[in-house]
Protein backbone atom coordinates (compact mmCIF):
# COMPACT_ATOMS: atom_id res chain seq x y z
CA UNK A 1 0.00 0.00 0.00
CA UNK A 2 1.16 3.61 -1.17
CA UNK A 3 1.06 6.46 0.74
CA UNK A 4 1.84 10.33 0.69
CA UNK A 5 1.75 13.13 4.00
CA UNK A 6 0.99 16.70 3.10
CA UNK A 7 1.33 19.05 6.95
CA UNK A 8 -0.32 21.96 5.80
CA UNK A 9 -2.25 25.16 7.50
CA UNK A 10 -5.55 26.39 7.19
CA UNK A 11 -6.78 29.44 8.89
CA UNK A 12 -3.68 29.51 11.15
CA UNK A 13 -4.43 25.79 11.91
CA UNK A 14 -1.84 22.71 11.65
CA UNK A 15 -3.61 19.66 9.67
CA UNK A 16 -1.95 16.60 8.60
CA UNK A 17 -3.36 14.91 5.41
CA UNK A 18 -2.70 11.12 4.80
CA UNK A 19 -3.73 8.89 1.67
CA UNK A 20 -3.27 5.35 2.16
CA UNK A 21 -3.75 3.68 -1.77
CA UNK A 22 -3.81 -0.27 -2.16
CA UNK A 23 -2.41 -0.73 -5.58
CA UNK A 24 -4.09 -4.10 -6.45
CA UNK A 25 -6.95 -3.79 -4.35
CA UNK A 26 -7.70 -0.32 -5.37
CA UNK A 27 -8.53 0.63 -1.40
CA UNK A 28 -8.60 4.84 -0.87
CA UNK A 29 -8.08 5.75 2.33
CA UNK A 30 -7.93 9.91 3.24
CA UNK A 31 -7.32 10.69 6.94
CA UNK A 32 -7.51 13.77 8.67
CA UNK A 33 -5.42 14.77 11.75
CA UNK A 34 -5.23 10.50 12.49
CA UNK A 35 -9.23 10.51 11.75
CA UNK A 36 -10.48 8.42 8.79
CA UNK A 37 -12.75 10.94 6.25
CA UNK A 38 -12.86 8.64 3.24
CA UNK A 39 -12.73 5.00 3.10
CA UNK A 40 -12.72 3.14 -0.23
CA UNK A 41 -13.16 -0.60 -0.37
CA UNK A 42 -14.09 -1.29 -3.63
CA UNK A 43 -15.27 -5.19 -4.74
CA UNK A 44 -12.91 -7.27 -7.39
CA UNK A 45 -15.01 -5.81 -10.33
CA UNK A 46 -15.08 -2.08 -9.25
CA UNK A 47 -11.56 -2.16 -8.60
CA UNK A 48 -10.66 -2.98 -11.85
CA UNK A 49 -11.51 0.59 -12.68
CA UNK A 50 -10.31 2.34 -9.89
CA UNK A 51 -7.38 0.31 -10.85
CA UNK A 52 -6.76 2.47 -13.99
CA UNK A 53 -8.94 5.73 -13.51
CA UNK A 54 -8.36 9.01 -11.68
CA UNK A 55 -10.20 9.66 -8.91
CA UNK A 56 -10.54 12.78 -6.90
CA UNK A 57 -12.00 12.71 -3.15
CA UNK A 58 -13.87 15.48 -1.58
CA UNK A 59 -13.49 16.44 2.23
CA UNK A 60 -13.36 19.85 4.03
CA UNK A 61 -10.91 20.85 6.09
CA UNK A 62 -12.12 23.88 8.27
CA UNK A 63 -14.55 24.51 6.19
CA UNK A 64 -12.69 24.63 2.77
CA UNK A 65 -13.43 22.14 0.12
CA UNK A 66 -10.44 19.68 0.02
CA UNK A 67 -9.57 17.02 -3.04
CA UNK A 68 -7.31 14.47 -3.04
CA UNK A 69 -6.48 13.26 -6.68
CA UNK A 70 -5.01 9.83 -7.63
CA UNK A 71 -3.88 9.30 -11.42
CA UNK A 72 -2.15 6.49 -12.26
CA UNK A 73 0.21 6.31 -14.71
CA UNK A 74 -0.11 4.62 -18.38
CA UNK A 75 1.37 1.77 -16.69
CA UNK A 76 -1.10 1.40 -14.36
CA UNK A 77 1.52 0.34 -11.61
CA UNK A 78 2.79 3.42 -10.59
CA UNK A 79 0.71 6.63 -9.27
CA UNK A 80 0.21 10.16 -8.46
CA UNK A 81 -1.22 11.35 -5.55
CA UNK A 82 -1.94 15.32 -5.16
CA UNK A 83 -3.93 17.10 -2.68
CA UNK A 84 -6.03 20.79 -3.62
CA UNK A 85 -7.39 23.08 -0.90
CA UNK A 86 -9.98 25.78 -2.60
CA UNK A 87 -9.22 24.45 -6.02
CA UNK A 88 -5.28 25.04 -5.96
CA UNK A 89 -2.29 22.00 -5.14
CA UNK A 90 -0.98 22.54 -2.14
CA UNK A 91 2.63 22.11 -3.42
CA UNK A 92 2.85 23.64 -6.88
CA UNK A 93 -0.64 25.88 -6.46
CA UNK A 94 -1.55 24.64 -10.14
CA UNK A 95 -5.70 24.87 -10.38
CA UNK A 96 -7.49 21.94 -10.35
CA UNK A 97 -8.91 21.07 -13.63
CA UNK A 98 -11.54 18.29 -12.45
CA UNK A 99 -11.82 15.28 -13.65
CA UNK A 100 -15.18 14.02 -15.60
CA UNK A 101 -17.82 12.42 -13.50
CA UNK A 102 -19.13 13.05 -10.41
CA UNK A 103 -21.10 10.91 -8.19
CA UNK A 104 -21.08 12.03 -4.33
CA UNK A 105 -17.57 12.85 -2.87
CA UNK A 106 -15.91 10.33 -5.81
CA UNK A 107 -15.31 11.78 -9.51
CA UNK A 108 -13.79 9.77 -11.79
CA UNK A 109 -11.72 10.53 -14.85
CA UNK A 110 -12.63 8.12 -18.25
CA UNK A 111 -10.89 4.72 -17.99
CA UNK A 112 -7.72 4.93 -19.15
CA UNK A 113 -7.25 1.39 -20.53
CA UNK A 114 -3.61 1.47 -19.74
CA UNK A 115 -1.00 -0.45 -21.38
CA UNK A 116 -2.40 -3.16 -24.17
CA UNK A 117 -5.93 -2.44 -22.89
CA UNK A 118 -8.39 -5.26 -23.03
CA UNK A 119 -5.51 -7.71 -23.22
CA UNK A 120 -4.11 -6.74 -19.78
CA UNK A 121 -8.00 -6.65 -17.76
CA UNK A 122 -8.14 -9.92 -17.43
CA UNK A 123 -4.38 -10.53 -15.93
CA UNK A 124 -5.51 -7.21 -14.03
CA UNK A 125 -8.51 -8.56 -12.47
CA UNK A 126 -6.61 -11.98 -11.84
CA UNK A 127 -3.66 -9.67 -9.92
CA UNK A 128 -6.05 -8.31 -7.89
CA UNK A 129 -8.11 -11.42 -6.58
CA UNK A 130 -4.89 -13.23 -6.08
CA UNK A 131 -3.48 -10.14 -4.03
CA UNK A 132 -6.25 -9.56 -1.83
CA UNK A 133 -6.04 -13.48 -1.26
CA UNK A 134 -2.02 -14.35 -0.50
CA UNK A 135 -0.88 -10.95 -0.83
CA UNK A 136 0.26 -8.33 -3.29
CA UNK A 137 3.71 -10.16 -4.03
CA UNK A 138 1.93 -12.71 -5.58
CA UNK A 139 -0.68 -10.33 -7.93
CA UNK A 140 2.47 -7.75 -8.26
CA UNK A 141 4.17 -11.21 -9.96
CA UNK A 142 1.20 -11.83 -11.76
CA UNK A 143 0.79 -8.34 -13.36
CA UNK A 144 4.76 -8.10 -14.25
CA UNK A 145 4.07 -11.32 -15.73
CA UNK A 146 1.24 -10.24 -18.04
CA UNK A 147 3.01 -7.48 -19.20
CA UNK A 148 5.98 -9.55 -20.29
CA UNK A 149 3.40 -11.68 -22.37
CA UNK A 150 2.12 -8.72 -23.59
CA UNK A 151 5.52 -7.21 -24.52
CA UNK A 152 5.62 -10.42 -27.15
CA UNK A 153 2.31 -10.53 -28.00
CA UNK A 154 2.01 -6.91 -29.41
Amino acid sequence: MGSQRWQLDVDGRQHEVVVEHGYFSARRRILLDGAPVIDVRPDPFNAVRLWNTATEHVFKVDGHEAVVRIDPGIDNMTYKKFLFIDGHDVDSGTPLRPVSSERGDLREGKWLAGYGGPLVQPFALAALIEGNVTGQIVGCVLVVGALALLGQVI
